[in-house]
């Protein structure tokens, strides 16, 4: 990824779904997906509000704000729950959906 973004790798769009929350380095792989997106290109994710990351004790939540990290460097444009009625409340509960865009200056 890291060699397609410097060869001028630019998309419109990138998906997320529940991987952020156990990523070891949030925020470098935040930085990559910034990297990739094209000026107001979009970001969508659903991510674990707590962090699950591997070690050998099993997971653990490491403290990390994943939101936060994002709505520094992205506009929140659309904030939502999700809805299923097949879904336990738990993952309703405990789940941050948004839609988020590089602002055109970044």
């Amino acid at each position: 990824m890291d060699s397609l973004i410097c060869n001028g790798l630019q998309v419109d769009a990138a998906y997320s779904i529940w991987v952020l929350q156990h990523c070891l380095e949030p925020e470098t792989d935040i930085d990559r997906i910034e990297m990739a997106l094209k000026p107001g290109g979009r970001f969508h994710l659903i991510s674990s509000l707590n962090r699950a990351v591997p070690t050998h004790a099993g997971w653990v939540n490491d403290g990390i704000d994943i939101r936060s990290q994002l709505k520094r460097r992205f506009e929140e444009t659309n904030h939502f729950h999700l809805q299923s009625a097949a879904l336990l409340d738990f993952f309703k509960q405990y789940t941050y959906c948004a839609t988020c865009e590089k602002t055109k200056s970044a």
